[in-house]
This record gives C-alpha cells, sequence and structure tokens, in this order.
C-alpha cells in the first residue's frame, strides 16, 4: 500500500478536505506455475493494466513504457560519464608520473 501525503512545506498549505491519494497495487508472482496455469499466462498477454494514464488507474502501460525509457537514457548517461572519467583518470596518472619523474629528477640533480 502506498500512501501520499503532502510534503512538510506544502503541509501548511493544505487545505483540510484536499484529498490524500491512496493507492493499493497488489502483485501475485508465480515462480513455478503447473503447464496448464502457464499455457494460460501466456495466452494472456495483457496483464490488466490500462494503455494509457487515467484519472482514476494511475498505473499503465505508457507510464511504465515512459519509466523506462527515462532508465535507459540514465543509464546510457551514466555509461558515457564513466568513460570520460576513466580517460580522466588515466590522464591524471599519466601526469602523476610525468611530475614524479621531475622531481625524482629535480631531487637527484641537486643531492
Amino acid at each position: 500500500m502506498l500512501k501520499l501525503y503532502p510534503s512538510e512545506k506544502q503541509l501548511e498549505s493544505w487545505k483540510k478536505d484536499r484529498k490524500v491519494h491512496n493507492i493499493f497495487y497488489d502483485e501475485l508472482i508465480f515462480s513455478d506455475p503447473t503447464e496448464e496455469f502457464y499455457e494460460i499466462l501466456l495466452k494472456n498477454k495483457n496483464p490488466g493494466i490500462l494503455e494509457n494514464i487515467g484519472p482514476e488507474y494511475p498505473f499503465s502501460l505508457e507510464l511504465e513504457q515512459r519509466d523506462a525509457t527515462i532508465l535507459d537514457e540514465a543509464i546510457e548517461k551514466t555509461k558515457t560519464q564513466q568513460k570520460e572519467y576513466t580517460l580522466q583518470l588515466e590522464s591524471m596518472e599519466k601526469n602523476i608520473a610525468i611530475l614524479k619523474n621531475e622531481i625524482a629528477t629535480l631531487e637527484n640533480k641537486f643531492l
């Protein structure tokens, strides 16, 4: 069960007669269905979720697809950032090695 209440900032301006959303989402997981039941599950491709968002039905395939797209974009952005940071790290490690060599050369020169 998911109950959505106003945040602390909104609480002061929240009208007492204003709705608080109370959503119950139930999910059944069948870890090892029988062959007959498995066939029935495969025949019904639509799990009963509406295709589009409705005012009385907050869950939909459209919303699920939108969330999946957002997650895919976030994964791609994270992979790109990881590659950039890896290149930056390699560059910094090379600079550190060069600076260590310069320090060693200067120390040997003055000793």
